[in-house]
C-alpha cells in the first residue's frame, strides 16, 4: 500500500527554513498554537535589510520597523539620496517623510510609497508575514506547513510568501528571512534583530512618534 508524500513534502520544506528544525508529531496542531500565540503580538521593534527587484530595477535598503497595535513607523535608507524614507501609519492614514524633508499623506502605505520611491513593497500584508502569519480576512492558497509545524510557504491576494528561516525570539520562533514575490515584483526581507515587549507585556511604542 503506497504511503502519502505529504510528510516528505514536509520534512523537505524544513530544509530550506533554516538548520535548527525540530520535527513535531503533528504540524497541523502545533501551528494552530503557534499561530495563536503571534498573532497576540502586536508591538515589536525590528532592523534589517529589505532587497526589492521590480523588473529590471532594484533597491538595497536598510530597514528599522517599530510597529504598536495602532499604528506603526517604518525608516527605509538606501538610494534616496541623504537620509532616510520615513513611513508613520495610524488610524488617520499614512504620512511620507522623503529623504528631502518633504511630508506627504495618503489612506494607503504601498501607493504612498510607490508614488515618491518608485518601489512597491507590500507594507500591509507585511504587518502580518513578519510574524509568520497569514493575513487575516483574505483569500489563503496553498498554505504549508514545514515539520516543526510553522508557516513554510503561503499564497495571498496574488502574492506568493516563502519562510526561509526562522530566529527564536523570547520563546517564540519568528522569521528571519522571508521572499515575497508576485508577476515581476521580488521583495526579499531579512530581519538582523527582533525586539518584543518586556515579559509584563509592556508596549515598545506608547504612543506614535512625531516626525522628525
Amino acid at each position: 500500500m503506497m504511503r502519502p508524500l505529504w510528510p516528505l513534502a514536509l520534512l523537505l520544506l524544513a530544509g530550506c527554513a533554516g538548520p535548527a528544525v525540530i520535527p513535531v508529531a503533528s504540524p497541523e496542531r502545533t501551528w494552530a498554537g503557534r499561530a495563536a500565540a503571534l498573532a497576540e503580538i502586536e508591538a515589536w521593534k525590528l532592523a534589517g535589510r529589505v532587497s526589492i527587484t521590480d523588473g529590471n530595477a532594484a533597491w538595497h535598503l536598510k530597514l528599522f520597523w517599530e510597529q504598536w497595535a495602532d499604528g506603526f513607523r517604518m525608516d527605509l535608507s538606501g538610494p534616496f539620496g541623504a537620509g532616510a524614507v520615513k513611513l508613520y501609519g495610524s488610524h488617520d492614514g499614512v504620512l511620507l517623510r522623503d529623504a528631502d524633508g518633504h511630508y506627504w499623506r495618503a489612506d494607503d502605505a504601498e501607493q504612498l510609497l510607490w508614488q515618491h520611491t518608485g518601489i512597491f513593497m507590500p507594507v500591509g500584508g507585511l504587518r502580518y508575514w513578519i510574524r509568520g502569519l497569514p493575513t487575516p480576512e483574505q483569500d489563503t492558497r496553498d498554505m504549508e506547513l514545514d515539520a516543526a509545524g510553522r508557516l513554510a510557504r503561503l499564497r495571498q491576494n496574488g502574492w506568493t510568501i516563502t519562510f526561509r528561516e526562522y530566529l527564536p525570539v523570547d520563546g517564540l520562533e519568528l522569521p528571519r528571512n522571508l521572499l515575497v514575490r508576485r508577476d515581476d515584483i521580488e521583495v526579499r526581507v531579512v530581519v538582523d534583530r527582533w525586539q518584543l515587549p518586556d515579559g509584563d507585556g509592556n508596549s515598545l511604542a506608547k504612543r506614535h512618534p512625531n516626525p522628525s
